[in-house]
């Protein structure tokens, strides 16, 4: 019964460790038709002590999933990929326009006629964290990607 207990104690600790990150405000930008491949958009708040790094993601309605941040070349915005991000120990990344966002690459073909998208998210040692993201028609330009990795 003891090892139950400890059993039951030990996998306790192991769900609340990766159970330290939250996002707020999740939103996939949503475009007309025929596009393929569109941006998202979240706050992730870490409340444990040390830094929690994502490595990829995946998304309800496309094939990949890409972490971009937006950068300043001289007087042109480029975006970039990046392989990871790192959340700080008790602070957050907020993923924005005009700073690091997700690209959601090969969008399916009725992507545009869902309500929301399931987003999932793993850190480095394969901590899975689901999140939900509404649709929606964002303010701005054109979301113009030039690679350069």
């Amino acid at each position: 019964m003891v090892k139950f207990f400890a059993c039951i104690l030990f996998f306790g600790c192991i769900s609340n460790a990766f159970a330290q990150l939250s996002f707020s405000n999740a939103t996939v930008r949503l475009l007309p038709p025929g596009q393929k491949q569109t941006a998202a958009y979240v706050t992730i708040s870490n409340s444990a002590n040390q830094d929690i790094t994502l490595a990829f993601a995946n998304s309800s309605i496309s094939q990949s999933v890409e972490f971009h941040q937006t950068m300043m070349h001289g007087e042109m915005m480029h975006m970039m990929q990046v392989e990871q991000l790192t959340i700080p120990a008790n602070g957050k990344l907020e993923l924005k326009p005009g700073g690091y966002h997700l690209m959601l690459i090969n969008l399916s073909d009725t992507w545009f006629s869902q309500n929301t998208v399931q987003l999932e998210f793993f850190d480095v040692k394969n901590n899975s964290y689901k999140v939900t993201a509404n649709l929606s028609k964002m303010a701005g330009g054109k979301h113009n990607h030039h690679h350069h990795h």
